[in-house]
């Protein structure tokens, strides 16, 4: 290798052009002054430079080159996607896989192209496009491009007014980076002959680096949460994870638009049938208000009561424990355990299950189409104006977009509310008591006559639970505490429970009193993340080491369906959340759709399904969905089935899934 310098006059234009271009960006994104003319200097000397190698070495260096080049990639588009601060929180192994993963996208295309200059000019600019795309798209929704989102990637033009673009610094930094790396490049002389010897090389290493990065990434799922997906996957890795998910999405056995609208048009009939005769059934002049209906799912909300006693110096749900009157209650199924709220939210608001879904995967954000079905359809439907609440960034998970997606007629979200006083927040999120009266202000605020839904996810038992934290020790007494032994995370969290509870109290106290018809529906999303100690306390096992039944246990999360009018009470051992938004349906006294007809029955065989698994009646527990035989096998087939039509089949049977826009 030889390294020759020739300053000449005439590469001058390329210093000035530099700074000019370098200057321009410095000042878009704010970056300091002296940054122009340093890459300026360094990349005139870059253009002096001349770094020649012979056949030989030629080689030998390619290796090298793709190596460098996969590391800087992997750095360049880190940085231009994150802040510092988050840019250094990824950790060394995910790190190293953002590495091998962009360096098997080199000896791919090196494979096509057989040229190492272009392999890395073409795989380095098309890596940093897609980071200051996405740098762009998260400004807009303050969540992650990933490939999911390609198949929503038309609704981005309706919904840009007024947004503007900041053209932040990382972003100078990594597009500086990038141009004196590929300029080194363009400085390198190599001698090639033959090149067919360097594709065959190629691609034997490129289909090696696939089969090793599958059993790499196999056990790894891809987060959607704001920027999560980048400082702890890598945006690399994490972009590669969102194409597998897209991929493991399978035809269910048997499927075809002819099987489809056979099961459909027993229930499009049912459904007719059942509404026709219960608007016979009614005489004339009776009252058919509707009643106001309102859905809570509360933040890793639960009672451990179906894993063993906790014993605490103080009750920790008074209220929720005494609640039976015209209640509906008991435990449903999640399909998440610590974390991926929205699934469990997912699963509520549409009636299909993530066990026919990629595990790892966000349904709510990679899976909604434009014209999804949900119960808000079936709400609007029967007239109802819907109302979606969050106390929360609006970018979290792409609800903005979902619930505009879905037809809720308003979406109000922390922005919203204003909500950052002191007195409405708890370790920084807000309280349950501030959101459910903003749910009684929207209620009085609206029409006597308006039939009105409210869906509303709290954020105030959000994790993380350590810490010591002087409101849950001076507003409603001491902090509770485990009788026999102490856990910071789990005192705190049994705390938070207690807060709920109260607000929860104060809540259903104002829908006693008033005249109009309420139905409350209260769930929780996931048990909370609390420390493998305490677990191990109430199951003698902890997380791992599980049998089937065992596992689902910890999947339960507690309900229950309240009115303020006389209905039956009612104790539901184990059900799922996918069915719970039909038994809100029913208990509401309104007409099911075609798919909630088919919930109806298809609960009565197979009363709970998540992600892990189902309740087998047969076998007396929990099966997994492979494992299922006769006329339960059956019926999961029907349900894969019209779920696939539903979310993923252009086709769509949009009389089993009408879509009611906003």
């Amino acid at each position: 290798m030889k390294i020759n310098f020739c300053f000449e006059k005439k590469k001058w234009p390329w210093f000035a052009g530099a700074l000019i271009l370098s200057g321009v960006l410095s000042v878009l994104s704010g970056a300091l002054f002296l940054l122009p003319i340093v890459f300026s200097i360094l990349f005139y000397l870059i253009v002096c430079m001349e770094i020649v190698f012979d056949e030989k070495g030629s080689l030998i260096v390619i290796p090298g080159i793709l190596l460098l080049s996969g590391c800087v990639s992997f750095l360049t588009v880190q940085r231009i996607i994150l802040d510092m601060n988050r840019f250094t929180r990824i950790s060394a192994y995910m790190a190293l896989l953002n590495i091998l993963s962009c360096l098997m996208i080199h000896v791919f295309v090196f494979f096509i192209t057989a040229r190492p200059v272009l392999t890395c000019v073409l795989v380095q600019g098309s890596l940093n496009a897609l980071a200051v795309f996405n740098n762009f798209i998260y400004q807009f929704r303050e969540d992650e491009f990933y490939p999911g989102a390609l198949m929503r990637i038309s609704a981005l033009n309706a919904r840009t007014e007024g947004f503007t673009i900041e053209f932040k610094e990382r972003i100078t930094w990594g597009i500086l980076c990038f141009i004196l790396f590929t300029a080194l490049l363009q400085r390198c002389r190599m001698v090639f002959r033959s090149y067919w010897r360097q594709r065959a090389a190629a691609g034997v290493i490129s289909a090696v680096f696939c089969v090793t990065m599958t059993l790499l990434l196999g056990d790894i799922s891809m987060e959607t949460w704001r920027e999560k997906g980048s400082y702890q996957n890598g945006y690399v890795v994490n972009f590669i994870l969102g194409i597998r998910d897209q991929q493991m999405i399978d035809k269910p056995s048997g499927y075809s638009s002819e099987s489809v609208n056979g099961i459909a048009s027993e229930y499009i009939k049912k459904a007719s049938e059942n509404e026709t005769a219960a608007e016979n059934a009614i005489p004339s002049g009776t009252d058919t208000e509707k009643p106001v209906i309102i859905s809570i799912m509360s933040e890793a909300f639960t009672d451990f009561g179906n894993l063993g006693p906790v014993s605490a110096n103080q009750e920790v749900m008074p209220f929720y424990d005494s609640l039976t009157e015209n209640t509906i209650r008991g435990y449903a199924l999640a399909s998440v355990f610590g974390a991926k709220t929205p699934n469990s939210e997912w699963e509520y608001l549409t009636g299909n299950t993530m066990g026919f879904l990629p595990g790892g995967s966000v349904a709510f954000q990679q899976f909604i189409n434009e014209e999804p079905f949900s119960m808000v359809t079936s709400l609007k439907e029967q007239d109802y104006t819907c109302v979606a609440m969050h106390p929360y960034y609006s970018g979290g998970f792409s609800r903005t977009t979902n619930y505009s997606n879905m037809g809720f007629d308003e979406k109000y979200f922390l922005e919203n509310f204003n909500y950052m006083s002191y007195d409405q927040t708890l370790r920084g999120y807000v309280t349950d008591k501030q959101l459910f009266g903003h749910i009684i202000d929207i209620y009085e605020d609206k029409e006597q006559n308006e039939n009105l839904y409210i869906h509303a996810v709290t954020m105030q038992n959000h994790r993380p639970y350590y810490g010591y934290y002087s409101k849950l020790r001076n507003e409603r007494g001491n902090i509770i505490r485990t009788i026999g032994t102490q856990y910071e995370d789990v005192n705190n969290y049994l705390s938070l429970l207690h807060e709920s509870d109260a607000a929860l109290e104060e809540l259903i106290s104002y829908f006693e009193r008033q005249d109009r018809k309420v139905v409350i529906v209260f769930f929780g999303d996931h048990m909370p993340s609390l420390n493998n100690t305490f677990y191990s306390s109430l199951n003698g096992k902890g997380l791992s080491g599980l049998t089937m039944n065992e596992l689902e246990a910890l999947y339960k999360v507690p309900f229950f369906i309240w009115t303020n009018y006389d209905t039956q009470e009612e104790y539901v051992d184990c059900t799922s959340l996918n069915f719970l938004s039909t038994m809100t349906l029913e208990r509401a006294g309104l007409s099911l759709t075609p798919y909630n007809e088919f919930l109806k029955e298809m609960k009565e065989v197979i009363p709970a399904v998540n992600s892990r698994g189902y309740y087998s009646v047969d076998e007396g527990g929990f099966r997994y969905i492979s494992e299922a035989e006769g006329e339960e096998k059956k019926w999961l087939n029907k349900y894969h089935q019209l779920q696939y039509n539903n979310m993923f089949d252009k086709n769509r049977n949009t009389e089993m899934f009408p879509f009611i826009p906003e």
